[in-house]
């Protein structure tokens, strides 16, 4: 029985590829750990923040949708950068970002993030991931011990003055990024967005199957975008993979070496990518997720594919979400009540993500400038052939964590 697949959707824990340096020392500067325990508060905070990183992949792809474009989006990227800004600017920011990930209190979030940290990037997982987080801010703004302290402790994030008169503050910034993502991202900031303070998450990973993808037997065919049939390299598996189906889609679970997987889920003949991510949130994709069997001899086809953004802004869309972005202020960070009031928060997000017969290879970064004023069992083998758009999610198996999310449309 072959199945056709169609625009997917993809959650991605670290993304991986193959042909980078394997002599790269991808251990992270900060200690980690290989287990990761969470209390029941931290529990149900991570499953919020997994519920909120879909809901932010499915806002994204809407507002990108008249673009029929590849977009990827990091949505744990996103909330850490997220709970920096609710330990930088004050009480309402605060709540409100706490609120947006359905979390009861900001030391909560700050605990999880913390082990967060310290368990994806552990070479338990197997896959190659780093995190990094920093804040640059002007000479004339000082933070506080214990905001310097905080950051240390619960996001591992250097704290530095920067001379943002000088155009080499733009250079700075940047240069950190492209070496936290070893390359893959150059300019995660523009000059007219260098303000009194930066700070910014970024992310890399790099992971191989767990099932053998032949580069020998990746031939051409057909994917049916939008704009009409185009030829792509489909590369071709035959293994035991967890696969499901309902009215409305199909899915596979693609795993990479140690606890990282990606999902690939495909709108049935007659639906569409929007239709289906449109009424799907995290909880019932998990359900589909785990109610999808493992099934003997899966034939897969899934094309080799790219997606990526630059700088997209993702303001307006986190002030949906319920993220206070205008007249905030630097309480937390300097300790003064009226530090800079009336100020206005702008987030932007890169990403790249590289799939092929090896694994996938990904990066993302995000970064957030305050500004004056305002801002906006089987016995036939199952076939599966990923030949529409799809969405698709990379993510870890033992958190759920979501890293990166991402639909493929236009090859």
């Amino acid at each position: 029985m072959k199945k056709h697949l169609i625009p997917l959707a993809l959650l991605i824990s670290l993304a991986a590829c193959t042909e980078q340096n394997s002599d790269i020392d991808f251990t992270p500067d900060y200690p980690t750990t290989s287990e990761i325990s969470l209390s029941r508060s931290e529990t149900f905070a991570a499953d919020a923040l997994n519920n909120f990183g879909f809901e932010y992949f499915v806002k994204a792809s809407a507002k990108l949708a008249d673009c029929n474009s590849n977009i990827a989006v990091s949505p744990v990227s996103m909330s850490i950068a997220l709970n920096i800004l609710a330990n930088t600017s004050n009480d309402i920011v605060a709540k409100s970002v706490t609120d947006a990930f359905d979390c009861e209190d900001l030391s909560t979030l700050n605990s999880l993030n913390k082990k967060l940290m310290q368990f994806l990037p552990d070479k338990t997982n197997k896959c190659d991931l780093a995190l990094a987080n920093s804040v640059w801010h002007s000479h004339n703004i000082i933070p506080t011990a214990d905001y310097k302290e905080r950051m240390s402790s619960c996001f591992f994030a250097e704290v530095n003055a920067l001379d943002f008169s000088s155009d080499k503050a733009v250079d700075i910034i940047n240069a950190w990024g492209a070496e936290k993502t070893h390359g893959m991202i150059q300019q995660m900031i523009e000059p007219d967005l260098i303000s009194p303070v930066v700070f910014a998450n970024a992310l890399y990973f790099k992971g191989e199957w767990g099932v053998k993808f032949d580069e020998k037997a990746t031939d051409d065919m057909i994917f049916r975008s939008p704009s009409g049939d185009v030829n792509v390299k489909m590369m071709h598996t035959e293994a035991d993979l967890r696969h499901g189906k309902g009215s409305d889609y199909e899915l596979v679970v693609i795993p990479y070496s140690g606890n990282n997987e990606m999902v690939i889920v495909v709108p049935s003949e007659g639906s569409s990518l929007n239709d289906l991510t449109g009424r799907l949130d995290y909880s019932t994709l998990s359900a589909m997720i785990e109610n999808s069997p493992l099934t003997q001899s899966v034939r897969l086809s899934l094309p080799r594919f790219q997606s990526s953004i630059e700088r997209e802004d993702f303001t307006p869309i986190l002030s949906e979400l319920g993220i206070i972005m205008t007249d905030v202020s630097l309480e937390f960070m300097t300790g003064r009540s009226n530090s800079n009031s009336n100020m206005g928060v702008f987030i932007q997000q890169s990403t790249k993500v590289i799939t092929s017969e090896a694994g996938t290879e990904a990066a993302a970064t995000t970064v957030g400038s305050f500004w004056t004023g305002n801002i906006h069992g089987v016995i036939q083998p199952t076939e599966m052939t990923v030949d529409r758009p799809f969405f698709y999610l990379i993510r870890n198996t033992v958190t759920g964590t979501i890293i990166i999310a991402g639909q493929y449309v236009q090859p």
